[in-house]
Parts: C-alpha cells; sequence; structure tokens
C-alpha cells in the first residue's frame, strides 16, 4: 500500500515538472506520446510470431496445418528439439505431437527468415528452466542446423 501511495506523489511531481517544461498546451504532446505504446504493439504483433503452449491448442488443429507450425521444447529449441512442420512428414508431425509433453512444449506459427549469403537470422525469446529471461540471435543454414550459432543478446534478471 505505501508504495501505491507514494506512486502519487511521484506522480504529481512528475506532472507539475512536464506543466513547467511544456507549458500549458503539453497535454497534447502527453497525449502525442501515449501513442507510442499501441504502435509498438501493432510492429510486435505484426512481425513476432504466434506462440502458444502445447496445452492451449487443438492437437487436431495442429496436425491438419502441420505446415504452418513449429513445436519447441520449452528448456531448449535446437536441433531435436525443434520439429518444422513443413519440414517433416505427417507422420512424424502427428508422433511428436502425441509424445510431446503438453506442459513442458510450446508451438510457434512458422515464419520465414531473412537470409543473407545463404545464412538466416533468427530472434528468439532466452528462456532459463522454460521461463523467459531475455533474447537471442541465431544464425543457421536451415532449421536444424548442428553447426548454427546461438548467442543471447539481452538478458532479463
Amino acid at each position: 500500500c505505501g508504495v501505491m501511495m507514494s506512486g502519487y506523489a511521484a506522480g504529481f511531481f512528475v506532472a507539475a515538472l512536464a506543466y513547467a517544461v511544456l507549458g500549458s498546451h503539453g497535454w497534447r504532446i502527453m497525449l502525442a506520446l501515449a501513442v507510442i505504446p499501441a504502435v509498438l504493439v501493432y510492429f510486435i504483433r505484426r512481425h513476432v510470431p504466434e506462440t502458444c503452449r502445447l496445452e492451449a491448442m487443438h492437437l487436431e488443429q495442429l496436425a491438419v496445418e502441420r505446415e504452418a507450425w513449429v513445436l519447441k521444447s520449452d528448456y531448449g529449441a535446437e536441433g531435436e528439439e525443434v520439429i518444422v512442420g513443413a519440414t517433416v512428414s505427417e507422420d512424424v508431425w502427428r508422433a511428436s505431437l502425441a509424445h510431446a509433453l503438453p506442459s513442458r512444449w510450446v508451438v510457434q506459427r512458422r515464419f520465414v527468415p531473412v537470409e543473407k549469403d545463404g545464412i538466416a537470422v533468427n530472434h528468439g525469446v532466452f528462456l532459463v528452466g522454460g521461463e523467459a529471461s531475455g533474447l537471442f540471435v541465431r544464425l543457421e543454414s536451415s532449421p536444424n542446423d548442428v553447426r548454427a550459432r546461438t548467442a543471447p543478446v539481452l538478458i532479463a534478471s
């Protein structure tokens, strides 16, 4: 409760400071700045592929839409722990869905990464113990490239 109550005082101070700097028409600037998060959400939703926990999806839907999905372990997302529906047979895809533990696997809408000189750059969420902990970048020549290089680019604590 004390943190919330001190937030009022901090907000009042920031508002007074904004008025002093921006003048009586500063509310227009502040209103315009409030649009920035909405614009960011638009770009994030447009460029970050849909990702869901396996248990949140209907397995039959995933089986039918095999080429549109990627199945990943939430404890690692490289090599054998990534099944790209478009690159495996229907039998392998169905078997993978049947054997994946719902609480330990996620599905992600497939996207085609940007390539340059035969190397694709793939950005993703860096997981530690199944929890999102930052971002990573992966340079690869194919979806399951064993020589791919992966490095964290942002680690959140």
